[in-house]
C-alpha cells in the first residue's frame, strides 16, 4: 500500500515507529561506539594478551557500528519515502509491498517476490 492509498492516521502510525526505531538505533550506535573507543585505547596498552583481547573485541564493536549505521540508513529512506509518496511500494517492480511484511519490518524496500528477504539489513 502506498501513502496515496494509506490512511493518514496510519501513515502518522508507521511514520511515528520508524522514528522510535531510529532513535533506538542511534542510542546503539552510541553506545557501541563508545565502547568501540574504549575497546581500541585498551588495545593500544597493558601486556600483549590484553591488548590482543582488546583489539579482537574492537574489531566486533566497530562491525556492530557498520551494521547499527546501516540500519539507520535504511530506516532513514523508509521516512524518506513516507514524505516522497512512495512508501509501501517495491522499489523494483512498483507493486506494493505486503501489509504484512511492512508491519514487521516498516522499513522494507523490496517485495517478497523482487527478494525483499535477500537484501534487507540484519536487525
Amino acid at each position: 500500500m502506498s501513502t496515496l492509498t494509506m490512511s493518514v492516521p496510519r501513515e502518522a502510525q508507521r511514520r511515528a515507529e520508524l522514528e522510535d526505531r531510529w532513535r533506538t538505533r542511534l542510542g546503539r550506535v552510541t553506545e557501541l561506539s563508545l565502547a568501540y573507543h574504549d575497546a581500541a585505547q585498551l588495545a593500544r596498552q597493558g601486556g600483549a594478551a590484553e591488548r590482543s583481547r582488546s583489539a579482537r573485541r574492537a574489531r566486533k564493536l566497530a562491525r556492530a557500528v557498520v551494521a547499527e549505521r546501516q540500519a539507520l540508513v535504511e530506516i532513514e529512506a523508509a521516512l524518506d519515502r513516507i514524505t516522497r509518496g512512495q512508501y509501501g511500494r517495491c522499489e523494483q517492480c512498483r507493486e506494493p509491498i505486503a501489509a504484512e511484511l511492512l508491519a514487521s519490518h516498516p522499513q522494507a524496500r523490496y517485495c517478497t517476490a523482487c527478494g525483499w528477504l535477500a537484501v534487507r539489513p540484519a536487525g
